[in-house]
């Protein structure tokens, strides 16, 4: 999971507390939003299967075909709690993402992610959080800039 906080840089907080309650909420969902996107990214790169996913099995389908449903059903999403008293964006497997007559990739993520009693995990998700967290953070931050200067 990757996190952040406003610290530093006094002009930008200074500014953040001029916006109204639903600018507010609209800026840092914005910026969220888009500080996930290198994130997912990412994990559909990471997707690279040396075994068969579970809920493909006895469909028939190549590895390669299966990869590219798994990266299919990668994505992004943003959500208020509470009227915006906490915002948080996601990057990851879509729940809804469904395959005709094969199910949910996302009720399989998981076990390619950490491997099954028969099979080695294949992380992909991990390891794009673990390296883009920098990334992420500056994207936020210059996002939420620009949507203030423009704004505000």
């Amino acid at each position: 999971m990757i996190g952040f906080q406003m610290v530093g840089d006094r002009k930008l907080r200074r500014n953040l507390k001029r916006l109204t309650g639903k600018q507010l909420i609209k800026a840092v969902k914005s910026a969220s939003g888009k500080a996930m996107t290198p994130v997912s990214r990412a994990i559909r790169k990471n997707i690279h299967l040396d075994q068969p996913i579970p809920f493909t099995a006895g469909t028939g389908l190549t590895r390669k075909e299966q990869q590219k449903l798994l990266k299919k059903s990668i994505g992004k999403r943003t959500k208020n709690i509470g009227r915006g008293s906490a915002i948080f964006a996601v990057a990851g497997v879509k729940g809804g993402y469904k395959v005709k007559s094969l199910g949910l990739p996302s009720n399989a993520a998981h076990m390619v992610e950490y491997g099954t009693r028969n099979t080695k995990p294949q992380p992909f998700i991990r390891p794009a959080m673990a390296t883009l967290r920098g990334e992420s953070l500056r994207v936020y931050t210059r996002e939420l800039a620009a949507w203030i200067t423009k704004n505000a």
